[in-house]
């Protein structure tokens, strides 16, 4: 019954590894000319770092639960929601930059690890996207998306009012994904860690108020369902692998 089971597990990793990432990716909401840049891109993220790749369209996806729950008709304009799905895709395709892969995936980084991590995708995001030629309003999303209200964000320090809308709404969808998905080096820090951690965000004015208590809300009543997501499909792979160290410490016993 056990090799039975992680027969089928890899059996389902190996089918999501060998999909172009075009199958998760809603058409209709990128503009057709960019359409084959971001597949693409997303290819090669998932081909360097396969959580990578899924997180990213974890965030897209949260990113549209979030405007369906705003009361904001101009972030509901086509063009408007256009530029933060595909601004999702890629927000974090400068993680295609750090070397070793490893890094993105170790459990205990030390402070340079760190540091190093945080400039390098950021300004490897920038690059990439700037050189493959994407809108620039799609650029300053995903270029911001790790800045914060309160000015101690990164790259440029803006604050308040110097970030958009759209940069807030992905902000907000970023940090709930990668706390509440499972990661190769831990597990998802569960809803109510998720929600407890987004309050200390908001209190300290680090993320828009009001889109974290959306965010709270889709997380709270599951119109966001956390184990159909594509991370956390992604992870199978990690899955398989404590299975297989399952199975080799039952043989040596």
């Amino acid at each position: 019954m056990a090799n039975y089971h992680i027969a089928t597990i890899l059996f389902i990793w190996y089918n999501d590894c060998m999909k172009s990432m075009k199958s998760y990716i809603k058409t209709q909401l990128v503009l057709p000319e960019y359409y084959d840049t971001i597949v693409g891109l997303l290819n090669g993220l998932k081909d360097y770092c396969f959580e990578m790749a899924f997180h990213c369209v974890d965030v897209a996806n949260m990113c549209l639960e979030l405007v369906k729950h705003l009361d904001d008709p101009e972030i509901k304009k086509p063009e408007n929601i256009k530029t933060l799905y595909m601004g999702a895709l890629v927000h974090d395709i400068g993680k295609l930059t750090i070397e070793p892969v490893e890094l993105l995936v170790k459990k205990h980084l030390t402070r340079e690890e760190k540091t190093y991590i945080r400039r390098t995708h950021i300004e490897g995001t920038l690059g990439i996207l700037l050189e493959q030629g994407l809108p620039k309003n799609v650029i300053n999303v995903a270029y911001h998306h790790h800045e914060r209200l309160d000015g101690s964000g990164y790259e440029l320090g803006l604050a308040g009012e110097q970030i958009s809308k759209l940069d807030k709404i992905l902000q907000v969808a970023d940090c709930t994904c990668s706390m509440l998905m499972d990661r190769s080096y831990r597990l998802s820090l569960g809803v109510d860690a998720t929600k407890s951690e987004l309050d200390k965000m908001k209190d300290n004015n680090k993320l828009d108020a009001s889109i974290v208590d959306i965010a709270k809300q889709i997380v709270s009543d599951k119109f966001y369902d956390v184990e159909k997501s594509y991370t956390n499909q992604g992870i199978r792979k990690v899955i398989y692998n404590s299975y297989l160290k399952q199975s080799e410490l039952s043989n040596e016993m």
